[in-house]
């Protein structure tokens, strides 16, 4: 992305302060709970969660040709989940979800997010396109395929066998971090 990028040697605050001692404008900053990345100089962040969303919802809004009209089979509603509807949602899709706590269904419906619980094989008879945050490993085969499926894969493992990502090919989009982290460089330094 053409960022000057390094890693303090410092730990903690310490190395917040030696990272911005050094002229750094943009740190990236992780805990057990949150990573983003912080914009000293115009004193704003870019969250993981929706920066992750949508670089899987625009690389596969790009791969499918757009998703305007189409039906997308979203796994999991968990925060890049819920950010992917959204983002899903307002590229013009309508947005089917696999997600066994009817809870997160219904709180993503009372915010409005237009969702529609669906069976996992009931929702792979009918997208080609799939967004996959959900943490669940190696459920979906290649029987289990539409001709032409194209996966987005935020989630960590994929929920794609092995011998699915090898048919899907370049069509099973699974960067692990690398998406997420070039979406919040951008929004942090533009």
């Amino acid at each position: 992305l053409g960022c000057d990028a390094w890693a303090s040697t410092q730990p903690d605050v310490r190395g917040i302060q030696a990272a911005v001692a050094a002229g750094a404008g943009v740190l990236f900053l992780a805990d057990d709970h949150r990573f983003i990345a912080l914009n000293v100089t115009r004193g704003c962040s870019v969250d993981d969660d929706p920066a992750t969303a949508d670089g899987y919802v625009a690389a596969l809004e790009a791969a499918a040709g757009g998703l305007g009209g189409r039906e997308v089979l979203l796994l999991g509603l968990g925060p890049v989940g819920r950010a992917a509807a959204r983002r899903l949602i307002a590229k013009g899709a309508s947005v089917l979800v696999v997600e066994p706590d009817e809870e997160r269904v219904v709180a993503a419906q009372e915010v409005g997010l237009e969702v529609k619980a669906v069976e996992l094989a009931a929702g792979l008879s009918r997208c080609s396109l799939v967004v996959d945050a959900s943490p669940a490993a190696a459920i979906i085969d290649t029987d289990d395929l539409l001709r032409g499926t194209i996966a987005a894969v935020p989630g960590l493992p994929s929920a794609f066998t092995p011998a699915a990502q090898a048919a899907l090919g370049a069509r099973h989009i699974h960067e692990p971090l690398a998406v997420g982290v070039a979406v919040m460089a951008v929004r942090a330094v533009l």
